[in-house]
Order: structure tokens, then C-alpha cells, then sequence
């Protein structure tokens, strides 16, 4: 959204003016291609893609495999098929990582960076941590038939892939920062980091169809006001990670945890039942 402030593009510009690899795109099944799909699809998880969920071995390889650069993974998702034509979202897709393509002439890390991580004085924030940094991160494990198997480390890998929906390394302070700066509109520490109507933008139906956890851009979305943008918007991550923005309680809520989010969802539900408790919604919200 920083950079659509900028002018470097604008959400109802097609992909394929950027990635003309994306021109003509089918849906499987069908014989012509669908209306050309827009950075806002992109934004909003409705440009038809496949989900990271029951996907094959090879489409999930495209969005996890961090030893491949990401050009050659947008280049990859190119050459599959739509699922869809509805425009409907479907479960977490790769379509953030063809809207980071699309202004990449630079790496994600210098932009996000310059336009992002630096006014917000967000010193341990990265796209791509230091082995020294990785090295620091806590042992991951993964329960399997009742025991806890060990999972490879991050400190092994060779970082040449940003997942540019997934792969941000923060400390809690930091998100928690992050949120700070949307619940005030984009404000923070009197400092302007996001125009008001980006922010609001984000928090709008993206859908045909109002429903609960409807998504907006790039966040999900919940408690919608009359004025039609949402009062809660939230986000999840695969190691468990929660990022949570409740107007009506004016309160951020950041989990970090270094595992699965299906192991660590129960725990993750029981912390927000508590803060609801702990911060009830003040009268007249």
C-alpha cells in the first residue's frame, strides 16, 4: 500500500501489464481465459489461485522451498492452471508472491526496508535473518504419531527465497509496533507511515458477499462496523504466529510461537478467550 501511495502501481492495474506470463490465464476445465486479474485480486486472495491447503507435493514446494529464488517461483505458479473463476477466495494462495513480483526491481528486503521496517524504527525486522540471527531462533518440533519429532533448522538453510506472505522475522515488540501503527490509522510516534484511506481500504469487503472472516487487503476481517470496514482484522502465520487489531477494545494482540499453528491452535484460542476477558468491550462499541 506504501508503494501504491507512491505511485509505483495502483490496485486495478492488471498483472500481465507487469508479469506477462500471467496474460490469458484458464481456469482448469474451461475454454477461454478468465477477465484479466488485478493487483487488488492479488491483495485480496480472489485472483482464482489454488490454496496452500490438500495442494499437491509440487505446488506446495513453490511457496516453501526458500533455496529458490522467488522470480523462479512466480515464473513456476505461472504455468499452473486457475482454480477458479468466481473470484472467491480460496484458502491462503500464492498471490502475494506474484504482487511482490510485480514491483520487484528491487529485493523485497531493500523496499520493505526503506518504505517500512526503517520509519517504523523496526531495527529486528527482516525478510532475511542472518545465520547468526537464525541460529538464535527456538528448536522446532513436530508432533507425529504422539511424539515430537525434531524439524530441520532454520540456521541449515540457505536463504534465497522471501515468502512475501510468510516469512517475516520480528521480535514481539516489533509486530506489536506494527499493529500500533493501523489501529491509529497509520500514525505512529507521530509520525505519518500510511495514509488513513489505505488503511481503511484494507479493512473493506473484497467479496461480492459480506461473511464472517471475509477477507479485505491482506487482512481478515470481523465486527463490521455500519460504516462497512471492519472493526477486528487479523492474521494468521504457518509457524503459529497471530496478529490481532481490535478497535472496539483499542488493543493490539501479537502471539509469537515457533511451531505448526494446527498444533499451537488450541493454545492460541484459549490466550484470546482470556484477553476478551481481561479488555471487555467498553460500553456504547
Amino acid at each position: 500500500m506504501v508503494l501504491i501511495e507512491q505511485g509505483k502501481v495502483k490496485l486495478e492495474d492488471p498483472v500481465e501489464k507487469y508479469l506477462p506470463e500471467f496474460e490469458g490465464k484458464r481456469v482448469e476445465g474451461s475454454q477461454g481465459p478468465v477477465r484479466p486479474m488485478t493487483i487488488r485480486h492479488l491483495l485480496s486472495h480472489t485472483a482464482g489461485f489454488w490454496g496452500n491447503k490438500e495442494i499437491t507435493p509440487e505446488k506446495l514446494d513453490l511457496i516453501r522451498n526458500f533455496e529458490r529464488p522467488l522470480d523462479e517461483a512466480v515464473k513456476l505458479i505461472a504455468e499452473y492452471e486457475l482454480v477458479c473463476t468466481s473470484r472467491e477466495r480460496i484458502g491462503f494462495t500464492p498471490a502475494l508472491d506474484i504482487a511482490w513480483q510485480v514491483v520487484s526491481r528491487k529485493s523485497l528486503e531493500t523496499i520493505a526496508q526503506d518504505a517500512l521496517f526503517r520509519p517504523l524504527d523496526l531495527n529486528r525486522t527482516t525478510y532475511l535473518p542472518s545465520k547468526e540471527i537464525r541460529e538464535t531462533l527456538p528448536t522446532r518440533y513436530l508432533r507425529e504419531n504422539g511424539k515430537l519429532e525434531k524439524q530441520r533448522s532454520m540456521a541449515e538453510v540457505e536463504l534465497r527465497f522471501i515468502l512475501p506472505g510468510g516469512s517475516l522475522c520480528t521480535t514481539l515488540d516489533e509486530l506489536a509496533v506494527f499493529g500500533q501503527m493501523h489501529l491509529t490509522d497509520g500514525v505512529y510516534n507521530g509520525k505519518r507511515i500510511l495514509s488513513e484511506a489505505s488503511v481503511a481500504e484494507m479493512r473493506r469487503l473484497q467479496v461480492p458477499e459480506e461473511r464472517p472472516r471475509a477477507y479485505g487487503l491482506g487482512w481478515f476481517r470481523d465486527e463490521v462496523s455500519e460504516s462497512g470496514l471492519a472493526d477486528l482484522v487479523f492474521h494468521g502465520g504457518a509457524l503459529g504466529a497471530h496478529l490481532r487489531l481490535d478497535r472496539r477494545r483499542e488493543l493490539v494482540i501479537a502471539f509469537l510461537v515457533h511451531q505448526t499453528a494446527v498444533q499451537t491452535l488450541e493454545l492460541k484460542n484459549q490466550l484470546l478467550e482470556q484477553v476478551d476477558v481481561m479488555f471487555p468491550v467498553p460500553d456504547g462499541r
